[in-house]
């Protein structure tokens, strides 16, 4: 970030970033034309809330070095995925599956259950993945984590902008 506290790790693309950068630019000085950096001012600007404001396919991980907090997000309907585990090595997270097991930490087991799912539905339905020890971060949900301490929550749902036909 411009002040060198937030720190993120980002993929996929905000297609509505240059009308959050027009926003944010009174408030924000910005040294590229990339929506990484708009991430970041909208983080700075209106917290973890920012997500609502965000159109398009993401994941991405942004660390408060200040606040000693972190979020993992994922997109509203989960194109990009975010894999997710957590060994006694330590918690790993990362946009592909093999990027995890390359740790050595997660053992190349075949999750039985996610094997059933993909053998009937030829699907593995999140948050399970094929390995054991691995889940994604459900679409539509953020990862909170400070002090030793995980929660994930909801922040969007299919449902919640349904729109009622009479």
């Amino acid at each position: 970030s411009e002040d060198g506290n937030l720190v993120i790790v980002f993929n996929g693309e905000v297609y509505n970033y240059l009308e959050l950068r027009n926003e944010l630019a009174a408030r924000h000085s910005f040294r590229s034309g990339t929506d990484t950096e708009v991430i970041l001012a909208a983080y700075r600007e209106w917290g973890i809330q920012c997500i609502h404001r965000f159109i398009g396919m993401f994941a991405f991980a942004l660390w408060d070095i200040q606040q000693s907090e972190g979020f993992l997000v994922r997109d509203r309907l989960g194109v990009k995925p975010l894999y997710i585990s957590d060994t006694p090595e330590g918690f790993f997270f990362a946009s592909e599956l093999r990027s995890i097991l390359a740790t050595g930490s997660v053992p190349r087991k075949i999750n039985r259950i996610a094997l059933t799912d993909y053998l009937r539905y030829q699907t593995v339905h999140a948050p399970l993945t094929i390995a054991h020890g691995v889940e994604l971060l459900p679409a539509g949900h953020y990862m909170h984590f400070a002090a030793g301490a995980r929660q994930s929550i909801r922040y969007w749902e299919a449902a919640s902008d349904a729109v009622e036909y009479s």
